[in-house]
């Protein structure tokens, strides 16, 4: 049985469960089970003992930031010859949340938007804060359709040179399919394309897989989709009234996000 590691964030636990959807794939390849890239042991790295008998290597292109034995430039010296090297894109995608500040994380709702901040801090009151935020023309179709080609354009630099990116195929179906819950958690979609691609990559059809669905990862947190980028971006999949956005175990319409949203900052600027 040939070993098969996949080196990723958390995208990768989902990936695994979409190649073992796969009985070819069970039938030659054993996944081998390795901590997320940021929970991987920094002072050892994956470990040799490991990469040694790797027959299939899938992976998010690292650099040192987690430390040099977790660069994929350091594991991928340290693969045998006969190891099949596949890497694949890191799924995020900024086009649908244009009012978030993306590295500006928070404990309960990953990013902050600056929207409701700015507004909060001018004294607005949530009911006004709601009612703004909903506008349908909140953000101009200029202005997004700018900001989702900038997006794309970086996204595509980012990609050079990966044997499986993901820049086309969002590009093609982020108007009609739910992509991505929060910037960086992509829906089953996504996940099911790579491994598809993988599995293509390795000589086992894809299409094993194609009718499978796991769409159980990363539903924790769905994040609210503004009315402005449902309309002007053409959002077919859906609704600014529909109940889709989830924060915890509750399932809330737009208006009922944001009220949370404009709870927790109040809260948090009152200092209690």
């Amino acid at each position: 049985m040939k070993k098969c590691i996949v080196f990723a964030n958390c995208h990768g636990i989902p990936i695994r469960q979409y190649l073992a959807s796969s009985a070819t794939f069970r039938q030659f390849y054993e996944l081998v089970e390795v901590p997320m890239i940021q929970v991987c042991n920094q002072a050892t790295g994956i470990g040799d003992h490991l990469l040694n008998q790797c027959d299939l290597f899938i992976y998010m292109r690292t650099s040192d930031a987690f430390g040099p034995y977790l660069s994929t430039d350091y594991i991928l010296t340290r693969l045998p010859d006969r190891c099949i090297r596949i890497s694949i894109g890191n799924a995020f995608f900024m086009s649908y949340y244009p009012q978030f500040i993306p590295d500006n994380k928070e404990p309960l709702f990953a990013y902050a938007d600056q929207n409701v901040i700015r507004l909060l801090q001018a004294g607005v009151s949530k009911e006004m804060i709601i009612a703004l935020l909903s506008d349908e023309n909140l953000y101009s179709a200029p202005f997004l359709h700018q900001y989702h080609d900038d997006f794309m354009l970086n996204l595509r630099s980012r990609e050079a040179g990966i044997d499986i990116p993901l820049a086309d195929f969002i590009e093609q179906n982020y108007r009609h399919n739910h992509l991505f819950a929060t910037i960086c958690h992509p829906r089953f979609q996504i996940i099911r394309y790579l491994a598809m691609n993988i599995l293509e990559r390795i000589h086992i059809s894809g299409q094993e897989i194609a009718h499978v669905v796991h769409d159980t990862a990363f539903l924790e947190l769905i994040h609210p989709i503004y009315p402005s980028v449902i309309k002007h971006l053409g959002l077919s999949f859906v609704r600014p009234e529909d109940r889709v956005y989830t924060l915890g175990g509750e399932i809330l319409t737009f208006p009922e996000y944001i009220s949370r949203y404009v709870d927790y900052h109040a809260q948090a600027m009152r200092g209690s």
